[in-house]
């Protein structure tokens, strides 16, 4: 009976694998389509058992789905199936709800219908990979990527016993953005494998060994994979846990990262990270403690060491310290250099552009010939270096995202939304229970650094926004259990309180108690 059976599940596999085989072959859609359809349906057990942990993993993933139009991220199909099991199990099981409040609903409806409303009114969403003439549709889609990212989140919780696991899986996700650096360095032989993975970081490699930036290299998702790698270690044991311990492994990995990162050459990372660690250092409450000399001094020493030797370090090292008031060669400084300069005009003149826009925003649609026609004057030396970025709308500076293309209503929406998630995530942290206090704490520091960057340095917001999501969602699945156990240990005191007063309502009316005497 076993022999027929394998010869039954033979003779239908071999058909279905030519007929996949040549429709990949073909190099059609439909194709890609159909094997897509398969690989879901293989997969279909093993996700409903590990759902949640994959979903997890794919929010700060590189992962792409290559068998859709567009090759969309795997985390948005991720949230998307969350959503639908959610759904699904409310619809079976009442008490199953997603957790949010009633107040970060309104303001992603709020959101949402400004971002509608302003691609109504200026020319639609477009869409580049459906063959339409107006680009611009991604950002969109990043928008209510990010809406998904939350609800995927709210949807779930987090076992106390399993916060660790989940927490290394949620930053270290971001590991796999190296793995476009790591295929490149392999050669043609593994360049398929770019269908599951983007490829900036992989172009940035070859424009470096190209002679572009002066002939030296930046890895780019090296240095992010780098900076995920010390966020989990601040999630795992916090400043004090690293330091003060006679676990060496733990700084020694610590800096570690730290000088890898320098390989991508982005004064932005060191930066990002500087401003984590002052609100990490504040929120575990190390300033108040004989720590801050201790480490003022480790600081300065460090930085001393770094600044004497600066000239040695690769040029990569050199562009991201380049923020610091020290000499370093001169190809490096160009080049970090110039990058400011066209930052800087880039500023002053959107800035100019904010009184046309501020009640109804640009959108973030554009015709796709426009910015070809201009790119190529960019390249040519034709037009300044930065015309390009005025058609596609990437400012290089969060507000600047949002208000020059949905007007007002975007900041105001932002700035709902951000005060909404502080609240609970710095709600989360000052009531964490000692398993969850680390992680609340970097959470809250992460959500923190990342926000005063954003709207001071560098951002985007329809790529940024999901960032600031997945960290209240996060936060939200880690302590759903506790705030739940809190909220039912609420309840029974107000019933216990109502049950003593109804028997003293009931003593007092008893006839056979004595009743005093008035004279």
């Amino acid at each position: 009976m076993g022999g027929f059976r394998s010869v039954l599940i033979f003779l239908a596999i071999i058909p279905l694998a030519i007929v996949l085989g040549y429709q990949v072959a073909s190099g059609t859609s439909m194709g890609y389509a159909l094997v897509g359809l398969c690989v879901c349906g293989v997969s279909i057990p093993f996700l409903l058992r590990y759902y949640e942990p994959i979903f997890v993993f794919s929010v700060n993933s590189a992962f792409l789905f290559p068998f859709l139009p567009g090759q969309p991220e795997f985390k948005i199909l991720m949230a998307l199936f969350l959503i639908g099991i959610g759904i699904v199990d409310r619809t079976i099981n009442k008490k199953n709800r997603f957790r949010f409040t009633t107040g970060t609903f309104a303001c992603f409806l709020f959101i949402a219908l400004v971002v509608v409303v302003t691609a109504m009114l200026r020319g639609g969403i477009g869409g580049r990979v459906l063959g339409a003439d107006m680009w611009g549709a991604g950002k969109y889609v990043d928008i209510f990527k990010a809406f998904a990212i939350f609800f995927a989140f709210s949807s779930i919780r987090i076992p106390a016993d399993k916060v660790g696991l989940y927490s290394a899986m949620f930053f270290l996700g971001t590991l796999t953005h190296s793995l476009s650096n790591v295929v490149y360095s392999l050669g043609s032989g593994a360049m398929w494998l770019y269908w599951f993975l983007p490829t900036q970081s992989a172009a940035l490699q070859h424009i470096g060994e190209t002679s572009g930036y002066g002939g030296f290299v930046r890895l780019t998702g090296l240095a992010f994979a780098c900076l995920a790698f010390i966020l989990y270690l601040l999630s795992r044991f916090g400043i004090n846990g690293l330091v003060n311990t006679w676990r060496f492994w733990r700084i020694i990995a610590f800096f570690g990262a730290l000088v890898l990162s320098l390989y991508g050459g982005y004064r932005s990372v060191l930066i990002l990270l500087g401003l984590i660690l002052v609100f990490q250092f504040y929120f575990e409450g190390l300033h108040r403690t004989a720590a801050l000399p201790i480490y003022a001094s480790i600081l300065l020493i460090t930085s001393v060491l770094a600044i004497t030797n600066i000239q040695r370090l690769p040029l990569a090292f050199q562009r991201s310290l380049s923020f610091l008031p020290v000499e370093i060669d001169s190809v490096a400084a160009s080049d970090a250099a110039g990058t400011l300069d066209w930052r800087f005009q880039i500023w002053a003149t959107v800035v100019k552009e904010i009184p046309d826009y501020l009640l109804l925003g640009k959108g973030y649609a554009f015709k796709g010939v426009d910015y070809q026609l201009t790119f190529e004057g960019v390249r040519k030396g034709i037009f300044n270096a930065y015309e390009h970025i005025f058609i596609d709308g990437n400012y290089h500076h969060g507000l600047l995202t949002i208000i020059i293309p949905l007007g007002i209503w975007g900041i105001i929406g932002f700035i709902w939304f951000c005060v909404i998630a502080l609240k609970t995530i710095y709600r989360h942290y000052k009531l964490s229970p000692p398993h969850l206090k680390a992680v609340n704490t970097l959470v809250l520091s992460y959500f923190a650094g990342n926000l005063l960057f954003f709207s001071t340095m560098y951002g985007q917001f329809a790529m940024d926004f999901a960032t600031f999501t997945g960290l209240l969602g996060f936060s939200l699945a880690l302590n759903r259990n506790v705030e739940e156990e809190r909220e039912a240990m609420a309840k029974q005191l107000v019933l216990q309180e109502d049950e003593e007063t109804d028997e003293g309502y009931e003593e007092a009316e008893d006839p056979h108690i004595a009743q005093p005497v008035l004279t």
